[in-house]
């Protein structure tokens, strides 16, 4: 079986590192030999790459992001040389985002395999979460492009002029849940849900919009609106706090912490 390592941006309980995690666990049923790279070692889903890796690693960025440090392994410490060692046995690197480029410049010389790139992001997201630099080396390094959808696709061929023949669409991977139905449903009042980030790419703004609708038009209807994704005590969870302020919403909104449980949050809902 192919020897496949697997880049994270980093692993907080955002659709990238998840979705990345699901295929993991799936091909490593398969018997695939797996390891992980977390390029910024932060965030719960830390422990799961390294569970199912057998070496996981990850990439230290200085503070100042001015340039990349040393590379450093999650629970002992390797040297690039021993980095460089497992690099030539691997087949494949599956890069999972365009955000992944400076990483990309730092292993290209020290592997021949091919680079699969997962692309998941839009226009806004590819300028806000990397630089033109790094999605430029992303771009020159990737030997294939997978992509969720035919907006994605499309993206990449107007926006970078990548070949189609170049990018093939790979489904997003999310195993069945388990519907326990035991989670008691609110019987006062009707609840309508959100998920996701507050920044405006996932809506949230527009989540507050429709509430506030809602609470002008019926102001006796016993209608709750809850939103999962919050990082609390982060600068969009303050702001977030504030439009709900300026709004008048504060009996009507509730804004959960982001967490691995989400079964259980839909269970609850009456409107997702």
């Amino acid at each position: 079986m192919s020897k496949i390592l697997f880049i994270s941006h980093d692993a907080y309980h955002t659709g990238a590192p998840i979705l990345l995690l699901n295929l993991i666990r799936l091909l490593k049923q398969k018997g695939y030999s797996i390891n992980t790279l977390v390029k910024n070692p932060e965030g719960p889903l830390l422990k799961e790459f390294a569970e199912l890796s057998g070496k996981s690693s990850t990439i230290y960025k200085k503070r100042n992001h001015s340039r990349l440090g040393r590379l450093v392994a999650l629970f002992k410490k390797q040297s690039l040389n021993d980095i460089s060692t497992y690099l030539s046995e691997v087949e494949v690197i599956f890069n999972n985002t365009i955000t992944n480029g400076d990483i990309l410049t730092l292993i290209k010389n020290n592997t021949s395999a091919k680079i699969v790139t997962y692309v998941h992001e839009l226009e806004v997201a590819s300028q806000v979460f990397t630089t033109p630099s790094h999605i430029d080396h992303t771009l020159a390094f990737s030997d294939l492009f997978l992509v969720p959808c035919v907006t994605v696709r499309k993206f990449l061929i107007a926006k970078y002029n990548i070949s189609p023949q170049k990018i093939l669409i790979l489904n997003y991977f999310i195993p069945p849940a388990i519907l326990t139905r035991n989670t008691p449903k609110n019987k006062e009042k009707f609840v309508v849900g959100g998920c996701g980030t507050t920044d405006w790419r996932k809506g949230f703004d527009i989540f507050l919009l429709i509430a506030k609708k809602v609470v002008s038009q019926l102001p006796d209807a016993t209608i709750i609106f809850k939103w999962k994704g919050i990082q609390v005590g982060s600068e969009s969870h303050i702001k977030a706090l504030y439009d709900i302020h300026k709004l008048g919403l504060e009996a009507h909104i509730e804004l959960l912490e982001s967490s691995r449980d989400v079964q259980t949050f839909y269970e609850t809902l009456h409107l997702f």
